[in-house]
C-alpha cells in the first residue's frame, strides 16, 4: 500500500513525506491494536474473576467506597472493567499523540532550515 502510495501521491522520487505519514500511522495502529487486544483479553479475565468471587474477602477501602451495597461483585467486576478501559485508552491516545509529535518534530526540523524572503511570497 505504501508503494501504490507513494508512486500516486509523491511529487518528486526523493520526497517520502506523505508515505512516510502513512507508514507511520500504519504502524501505530498496529501496535494500538496490539497492546489493545492484550490489555482487552487481560482486564476480561480479571473482570470475570472479580465478578465471579464469592468467597468472602474482605474488599479493601477503595471499593467500599465506590461500591454499591445492593451487589458489591458485580459492581467490583464493573470497576474493574471502567478502569481497565481508561487506562487503555489513555495508553492508545498517548501513542498516537507521541508518533504525532515526533512526525511534526521531524517536518520542523527539516523545514526551519528554508528561509523565503518577503518579496518572493505572492499575496493571496
Amino acid at each position: 500500500m505504501c508503494v501504490i502510495l507513494y508512486l500516486t501521491v509523491e511529487k518528486d522520487w526523493v520526497s517520502f513525506w506523505t508515505t512516510g505519514a502513512f507508514f507511520c500511522g500504519s504502524v501505530t495502529s498496529i501496535i494500538a491494536g496490539y497492546v489493545g487486544m492484550k490489555v482487552a483479553v487481560y482486564s476480561n479475565g480479571i473482570v470475570a474473576l472479580e465478578a465471579n468471587d464469592r468467597t468472602g474477602r474482605e474488599m479493601n477501602d477503595d471499593y467500599k467506597n465506590e461500591l454499591k451495597e445492593s451487589d458489591p461483585f458485580l459492581a467490583k467486576g464493573f470497576l474493574v472493567a471502567f478502569r481497565a478501559g481508561s487506562v487503555m485508552g489513555f495508553v492508545l491516545t498517548s501513542l498516537g499523540l507521541l508518533v504525532l509529535l515526533l512526525i511534526l518534530y521531524l517536518y520542523n526540523s527539516t523545514y526551519t532550515n528554508i528561509h523565503y524572503d518577503v518579496n518572493d511570497v505572492k499575496a493571496v
